[in-house]
């Protein structure tokens, strides 16, 4: 079975940990960047990234 870009876009998304633990903290509610970085030891460059 062939993926779409569409599904390969979403899955190379998720594959990621980091995204996946914002993914989570955004299911409880808007956060602003900063409410997000606070959660994460990372930059907020590399909070931008993902």
């Amino acid at each position: 079975m062939q993926e779409s870009p569409k599904q390969e876009s979403l899955f190379t998304a998720i594959a990621d940990i980091q995204r996946r633990k914002v993914l989570n903290l955004l299911k409880q509610g808007e956060m602003s960047v900063a409410e997000i970085k606070a959660h994460f030891e990372f930059s907020g460059a590399t909070l931008s990234h993902h």
